[in-house]
């Protein structure tokens, strides 16, 4: 990890850069402390069945789809760190909000929050981090960045684990507080990278939000890219959202044990992203993809048959080694593809992939779980990367075709 990060500093990334690397160290520790058991957690506290508790989940995301519309114009208009800040707070107020909460109805309106504030976020530290780095260097500061986001994967479940066998109350509070330290990092150690602000009365007008969003809609390599990694993490979102209360139920695995699958998963990416990154540069970007989805597909499926932790550890192993490939490469593609003046909307719009995703997924397995059977959860959960691996080798053969056509133009 040391050798990695000692590379990168050679890279000539900016200090801002690197205040967000660490920041996304600490959010990451503070969200993964509480989502790998948020699904126990509403179970255990109201007493209701997977495919209710994954409904809220479906409820946050689906809000956090309406919201990723709007938070690209207001992250142009109001500026990357004013988004950042609301977004950091909407996790605050989420967490204290499921402290509260002791009914379904006060599930609801948190989740109906959480979906309207946090996309804020994720559209925001995009956009900065699109602003910050020149395209020749993005797909390596994409990795870099997933390293500080694993770090914080890592140490997250792990101490979440131990503060949960104590009380969820406590592993609640101790997230707040490291998003609260990550929200002084921002106000103090970031400077706002947005050069041209639109006024935000214009930008949120009907109009003005429809025609900015006609040149996002009309970009169709944009679009069918998108649609594509929301496949492609329909059936990621489900390991990490039934993966915990499927190892309880089916295999008898302690929330402790639990935790050092994604801890293997967040040591993997810290040790091993910028190797697999150099590797992927051997193939073009949607290849990259290709490859990704499948491993994912594999991986996913293997789920079904395990029969103790050492067999999940191993789907998880390989599920790493897909995330890898793919993860890095299909937020390059994204973010290459967006204008100077639009990066706000097109990273917003591309946000939507893990709301979309997280929305659909759990609600998929949950439905797969109370009326098939909990193995099936990973049979269906694979179909959708497999969808999304043939979709891209249908992109790349395209891609091909059209250079050809150039050349032969051209010729």
């Amino acid at each position: 990890m040391f050798d990695q990060v000692k590379k990168a500093f050679s890279a000539g990334y900016t200090r801002q850069f690197w205040v967000l690397f660490v920041g996304t160290i600490v959010i990451r520790t503070g969200s993964s402390m509480i989502w790998p058991f948020t699904l126990s957690y509403v179970g255990d506290k109201i007493g209701v069945a997977m495919t209710a508790a994954a409904f809220l989940l479906t409820i946050r995301s689906m809000t956090s789809l309406v919201s990723s519309f709007i938070s690209g114009p207001i992250t142009d208009s109001i500026g990357r760190k004013t988004a950042m800040i609301i977004g950091i707070l909407g996790y605050v107020f989420t967490y204290l909000g499921m402290l509260a909460a002791n009914s379904m109805a006060g599930f609801i309106v948190v989740m109906l929050f959480a979906g309207l504030v946090e996309p804020m976020f994720r559209t925001g530290v995009d956009a900065m981090l699109v602003d910050i780095i020149p395209e020749e260097k993005r797909i390596d500061a994409y990795s870099v960045n997933r390293m500080g986001q694993n770090v914080g994967i890592a140490l997250g479940p792990m101490v979440g684990g131990l503060l949960i066998s104590i009380s969820y109350n406590l592993a609640m509070i101790g997230a707040t507080i490291a998003m609260l330290i990550f929200l002084v990092m921002i106000v103090f150690g970031v400077k706002e990278t947005l050069s041209t602000r639109v006024a935000l009365s214009q930008s949120m007008k009907p109009r003005a939000l429809f025609d900015g969003y006609q040149r996002v809609f009309r970009d169709g390599k944009f679009m069918v890219s998108t649609l594509l990694i929301v496949l492609a993490y329909v059936g990621f979102s489900q390991v990490w959202t039934l993966m915990q209360p499927y190892t309880g139920n089916v295999l008898g695995m302690s929330e402790a044990l639990f935790a050092l699958l994604p801890m293997t998963n967040a040591v993997m990416v810290i040790v091993f992203q910028l190797p697999f990154t150099f590797l992927a540069k051997r193939f073009t970007l949607i290849q990259a993809m290709v490859i990704g989805c499948a491993v994912y597909m594999t991986s996913i499926i293997s789920f079904s048959f395990a029969q103790n932790f050492w067999m999940v550890w191993l789907g998880f192993v390989v599920l790493t080694c897909g995330e890898m490939f793919y993860v890095p490469a299909s937020t390059t593609f994204a973010a290459n593809l967006a204008p100077d003046d639009m990066r706000g909307r097109y990273m917003g719009f591309y946000s939507i992939y893990w709301a979309v995703a997280s929305g659909i997924g759990p609600l998929i397995g949950g439905l797969i779980n109370d009326n098939i059977g909990a193995r099936w959860i990973w049979v269906g959960a694979a179909l959708f990367p497999l969808m999304a691996s043939l979709g891209y080798l249908v992109m790349d053969r395209r891609e091909k075709q059209q250079q050809s056509k150039h050349q032969q133009e051209f010729a």
